[in-house]
C-alpha cells in the first residue's frame, strides 16, 4: 500500500530515459513517481499492484483514486496552466461537500509529455480544500494538439453529461431538472427562462447537481415520453421538459390531481367557463399565435395560479400575472 509521504527525489515528468526504447506510454515506476496510488484500473481490464515492477503500461488513461495528498502534490506540476476561477472552484468544494460531485469520468486530470499538469486543477484543489478523496480519471503525455483542442472547446452541459452517461432525452432531461431545482430554491425567473443568468449566478445548479437529481429520479424517462407522445398529437402549449418539470413539482403534493391537471389541460376535455384549467388552456393557445408573446415568467405563473385554482376548487372568470406582482407559491 502506498503512504502517504511525499515521492522521493525530482518528479517533475512522467517520462524519462530508461523507459525501454520503442515503448509507449510510461511506465509503471514512472507512475508511481507523481503519486498514483495503487491499485490502477486499466481500460482493459488488468490491474497493476506493485509499484516495483518494472514494465511498460502501452496506454495513457487510468482511473485513480486522488487522495488529499496526490492533489496538493501533482498541483506543484501545474505550470503555464490559466489562473483557478474562484467560482468554478466554490462550485466544484460545494459539490464535493454536499455529495454531489460525479466520480463519472466525464472530466479529467491531464499531464502533457513533460508531466505538467494542464487539466484538472479545480477539481484537485477541490480536494486539498474539502479533504476528500476520488476516483478521478487521469491522462498522462497528452500531446499539444490534444491540449490545444482541450483548451478551445466548448464548456460541456448538463445534456452532455446525461448523454455520456448513455441516458434517453438528455436535452429534456437536463432542462426539467434545471427547472425543478431553480424553482425549488425560489429562482422562480430563472427557472422560467430555462437558464442562469451571470449576474446573479450562485452555486444552487451545477451540471453534477442536475445529473445527480436526473439518477435519483428515474420515473422522469416515462414522464417525458408521456408529455412527448402529447406534443406528437398536436399540443403546443408548453415544452416536455416544462410539462414534466410542473408534473414533478405538482405530484409532490398529489400525484392523482397532478395527472388529472395535465390530462385536461392538454386534451381539454370536460372543462366548463370557469375551470381555471380551461382559462390556462385558452392564454396558452393564444399565446402561440400571439405576435407579442407573454413573458416566461408570466407563463409558469400563470400554469401555478391555475393550479392552485383547481386544487382548491374555485371558479375563475380569467387569470392574470404581472411582473410587479409577488410569483404564487405552489399550494
Amino acid at each position: 500500500m502506498q503512504t502517504q509521504t511525499k515521492p522521493q527525489g525530482e518528479a517533475k515528468s512522467l517520462t524519462n530515459s530508461s523507459r525501454p526504447k520503442g515503448a509507449s506510454g510510461a511506465s509503471y515506476k514512472e507512475i508511481a513517481k507523481i503519486r498514483f496510488i495503487n491499485p490502477v484500473s486499466i481500460p482493459n481490464g488488468g490491474v497493476l499492484n506493485d509499484p516495483n515492477l518494472s514494465i511498460t503500461i502501452p496506454i495513457n488513461t487510468f482511473r485513480v483514486l486522488v487522495t488529499p495528498a496526490i492533489a496538493e502534490y501533482w498541483l506543484t506540476l501545474n505550470q503555464g496552466n490559466r489562473n483557478m476561477k474562484p467560482r468554478n472552484l466554490a462550485q466544484i468544494v460545494q459539490d464535493m461537500r454536499t455529495g454531489q460531485w460525479s466520480e463519472d469520468p466525464v472530466d479529467y486530470i491531464g499531464f502533457d509529455e513533460q508531466g505538467v499538469l494542464r487539466n484538472g486543477q479545480h477539481t484537485l484543489q477541490g480536494i486539498v480544500i474539502t479533504g476528500k478523496s476520488f476516483w478521478l480519471e487521469v491522462k498522462i503525455n497528452m500531446s499539444k494538439r490534444a491540449i490545444a483542442v482541450m483548451d478551445t472547446g466548448a464548456k460541456r452541459t448538463s445534456a452532455d453529461l446525461l448523454f455520456i452517461e448513455g441516458m434517453k432525452f438528455p436535452i429534456q432531461k437536463a432542462a426539467a431538472a434545471k427547472f425543478v431545482l431553480l424553482f425549488k430554491s425560489g429562482r422562480y425567473s430563472d427557472a422560467a427562462e430555462g437558464s442562469v443568468r451571470q449576474r446573479d449566478k450562485d452555486l444552487t445548479v451545477t451540471n453534477n447537481s442536475v445529473l445527480r437529481f436526473v439518477k435519483q429520479h428515474p420515473e422522469m424517462e416515462e414522464i417525458i415520453k408521456d408529455f412527448q407522445n402529447y406534443l406528437n398529437k398536436g399540443w403546443r402549449g408548453l415544452s416536455s421538459s416544462e410539462m414534466t418539470a410542473l408534473y414533478m413539482i405538482f405530484s409532490e403534493k398529489n400525484v392523482n390531481q397532478a395527472e388529472d391537471f395535465f390530462e385536461k389541460l392538454v386534451q381539454g376535455t370536460g372543462l366548463g367557463l370557469t375551470s381555471p384549467i380551461y382559462h390556462l388552456r385558452e392564454r396558452l393557445l393564444a399565446n402561440r399565435n400571439a405576435r407579442k408573446k407573454m413573458g416566461k415568467r408570466e407563463k409558469i405563473a400563470l400554469i401555478v395560479l391555475a393550479w392552485n385554482s383547481y386544487r382548491s376548487n374555485e371558479r375563475v372568470k380569467f387569470l392574470s400575472f404581472n411582473d410587479k406582482m409577488e410569483f404564487p407559491k405552489v399550494k
